[in-house]
């Protein structure tokens, strides 16, 4: 589930047609796409669903998800503490990899689509950007069109708070621990700024996209952990004081931050992580399991 509201800009929306290859004709679904999603092992499909590239959902997990036990331990009444233990994951069990052909010429604002809120898991439904979305962001006619027969995109960047904005500067190196996770947060998005969310409307299959194949299926833990171990062996001694505790233990979310963030973080020290390694375990994860087990993750 991806609960956001629309942001796109013309700027955003241009660097986006760009990115995917924006220069074809309408109607020609010649591009390729690949896109992951973070879901129930029970949903299936892309059609009225949100998804994204790898940078784009590995923020779901580095950015997010990874520090809300810190968060929910020092804010247990915040939206994502379920019971207080920051575990809002019983819905996210497993990664899919899909292959889209899709117009980039028909791209729109991102448009979030998401289950009931009866705690079902269906029907899906996007929340498209109307006549007055298009107008408050600068976005003249096709905009509607566009959002309702594409599919819409968005990044990281454009949709999450940066570090600017919540913690900037010497801020972010002194802030108080209530407010740590915050700032992590909006550090993971200046990092991870250029991934890109998409949204896959109903009504724009076989129009602006289509689904061409369910490239894998793998467990959630497998791909998650591909990155947080290169993350350790990054830096093996700021984990070291953390023993056996788990991956959800304050001192091991805290290392993994250090060592990612560097000295833009409290406690960090050198540059960080280039992204890079980050996104190339998150896409290892799906590569073909070879016969000796090495490889990705197994197929579920």
């Amino acid at each position: 589930m991806r609960q956001w509201v629309v942001t796109a800009t013309v700027a955003a929306v241009a660097v986006l047609r760009s990115a995917i290859g924006a220069h074809v004709s309408s109607g020609s679904l010649n591009q390729t796409l690949t896109v992951y999603r973070l879901t129930p092992i029970n949903v299936t499909g892309v059609t009225n669903m949100d998804s994204g590239n790898a940078e784009g959902d590995l923020f779901f997990y580095a950015g997010d998800d990874l520090n809300n036990p810190y968060n929910c331990r020092r804010n247990p009444t915040a939206s994502k503490c379920a019971n207080g233990t920051g575990h809002e994951l019983f819905y996210k069990q497993v990664y899919r990899q899909f292959t889209l052909r899709v117009d980039p010429s028909l791209v729109g604002p991102y448009a979030p689509c998401n289950p009931p809120e009866n705690g079902t898991w269906g029907p899906f439904t996007c929340q498209f950007c109307d006549a007055d979305c298009c107008r408050s962001h600068g976005l003249r006619p096709p905009c509607q069109a566009a959002a309702a027969r594409m599919f819409g995109s968005t990044t990281v960047g454009a949709h999450e708070q940066t570090a600017s904005q919540v913690c900037p500067g010497a801020k972010a190196r002194t802030v108080p621990p209530p407010k740590q996770s915050e700032c992590w947060k909006a550090q993971m998005t200046d990092l991870l700024a250029k991934g890109h969310y998409y949204s896959t409307q109903a009504v724009g299959d076989g129009v602006g996209w289509r689904l061409v194949d369910t490239v894998r299926t793998v467990n959630a833990t497998c791909v998650n952990g591909r990155v947080y171990a290169v993350v350790r062996a990054a830096r093996p001694r700021c984990f070291a004081p953390c023993g056996s505790q788990p991956d959800t233990s304050d001192c091991a979310i805290t290392c993994f931050y250090q060592v990612v963030l560097g000295d833009k973080t409290r406690g960090g020290v050198g540059p960080g992580m280039d992204k890079q390694a980050l996104i190339s375990a998150f896409e290892g994860a799906f590569a073909p399991v070879a016969p000796n087990g090495t490889g990705g993750c197994p197929e579920l």
